[in-house]
């Protein structure tokens, strides 16, 4: 796993400082430190701007150089969302083409990820292993956005691989462009761990199925509704547990729960699934998040560290929110 954080000038320093992380970081190049497993370092496919864009193609090897995960980045300062913000887009893809345009690439996510960022310096943390990398950014003292885009670990088990074989996550703080950062809609406003979808559906997850079928993942609907009031009739759409309501009384969620006795946190591993339009089964359970953990938020605090044996993980909080449901730890 490789890890860096500090402090960029401007969003297109972020996507500098990005790039020469994920293609030569040297925990990715070497991750054992003594060169006995294969580089989890992502090669970059193309780099270029067009128009007014400047767009970042990657393929990650996998963790044992066994795979190809396609995740595309473009960015752009969104005037739309003021003269100061810009939006950085994260699309998943089945494969690369040169030829084609960003939009077009081959199984491209249909609708954008976005990560929405500000024309300030701002302190930045890169999580990446070869399967997948992790992006969040802490725009304004109180405001902190992110993006997570490659493969989840799915249940299956390795000797049933070809059943699912490209497990594909892609999810951002926001669905669409022309918001800004400082945006506090209930459900367009999210994280990749708890997301939500806007008034015409686009929503900030998707997940490539084993069906080689993009799904949204939605947590919450444009009014911040649980995603089984505020779906359209007869809509399907995927979410993540432990942070989704639509199972019961939000009573019962784990987010209210205290610390243990001995003053730790219990990490719960952060599951995306698919349902039927009331959630009244499962249709496809796809697998955890890489190395991200929910955590109850009671007496938590932003960028704190919590160890489990002898793992560390990082707490960021969703956007704005610092509720008892609004953060989530992610593994250094």
């Amino acid at each position: 796993m490789a890890y860096q954080t500090g402090m960029c000038n401007n969003p297109l320093d972020l996507l500098a400082l990005f790039r020469t992380f994920i293609t030569s970081h040297a925990d990715l190049l070497d991750p054992a430190g003594n060169g006995s497993l294969p580089s989890q370092a992502w090669a970059e496919l193309k780099y270029g701007v067009v128009g007014l864009e400047t767009e970042l193609y990657l393929r990650g090897p996998g963790n044992n150089n066994d795979q190809a995960v396609y995740c595309n980045t473009t960015i752009v300062q969104d005037i739309t969302a003021g003269t100061d913000a810009w939006s950085w887009e994260t699309r998943g893809a089945t494969a690369f083409n040169t030829a084609q345009t960003f939009d077009t690439q081959p199984g491209i996510c249909s609708n954008p990820k976005v990560m929405p960022l500000q024309d300030t310096p701002s302190q930045y943390w890169f999580f990446a292993n070869g399967r997948r990398y992790i992006i969040v950014d802490q725009v304004t003292a109180s405001v902190y956005t992110n993006t997570y885009a490659g493969l989840i670990r799915p249940f299956e088990p390795v000797s049933n691989v070809l059943e699912y074989p490209y497990p594909l996550y892609v999810g951002a703080s926001m669905g669409r462009r022309g918001l800004r950062f400082s945006d506090v809609s209930a459900g367009y406003h999210r994280s990749f761990w708890n997301p939500g979808y806007d008034t015409d559906q686009r929503g900030s997850g998707s997940m490539f199925s084993a069906g080689n079928i993009w799904r949204g993942i939605s947590n919450y609907d444009s009014s911040g509704g649980s995603d089984v009031t505020g779906l359209p009739t007869g809509a399907e759409v995927g979410l993540t547990m432990p942070y989704s309501h639509a199972l019961g009384s939000e009573s019962y969620e784990p987010e209210n729960m205290e610390p243990l006795l001995d003053g730790t946190y219990l990490l719960t591993e952060v599951e995306v699934a698919w349902g039927d339009a009331n959630w009244l089964l499962y249709k496809e359970r796809y697998g955890v998040l890489d190395g991200v953990a929910h955590l109850s938020g009671i007496s938590q605090a932003v960028t704190n560290q919590v160890t489990i044996g002898a793992d560390t993980y990082i707490v960021f909080q969703e956007a704005f929110r610092t509720g008892p449901g609004d953060y989530a730890a992610i593994k250094i």
